[in-house]
């Protein structure tokens, strides 16, 4: 019956925003489930044949940076380095080429095609 509904809704607590949150960090528990990245993901290794320092954990993907003085015999970082140690001496000259190369064709091309599409 409708009378007994609205009679219920009478003696139930009204809704407080925040209540809920209030008696949790007033009762001073701990959540039941603690969430750690140490296990969840692996670190990459430094001081191997396959990865040489940290840096070079991104080399296969081609996303690395060259270290400029691992070849030169001179970095002092050796496995915790933040660069790659895998990438040839000429690594970063060929890159800073490439993207003087892009820039120029993106400099020759983007008037062209404003040009064109008007």
């Amino acid at each position: 019956s409708p009378s007994s509904a609205s009679s219920d809704a009478a003696r139930e607590p009204a809704y407080v925003p925040g209540q809920a949150l209030q008696q949790a960090a007033a009762g001073g528990r701990r959540p039941a489930l603690q969430l750690r990245l140490d296990g969840a993901v692996a670190r990459p290794e430094g001081g191997t044949a396959d990865c040489p320092s940290i840096g070079s954990a991104a080399h296969w993907a081609g996303l690395c940076k060259p270290c400029d003085f691992v070849h030169r015999r001179s970095c002092r970082s050796g496995a915790a380095c933040k660069f790659c140690h895998l990438c040839g001496p000429q690594e970063s000259r060929l890159r800073k080429r490439q993207l003087k190369a892009s820039a120029r064709y993106m400099a020759l091309v983007s008037p062209a095609a404003v040009a064109g599409g008007a």
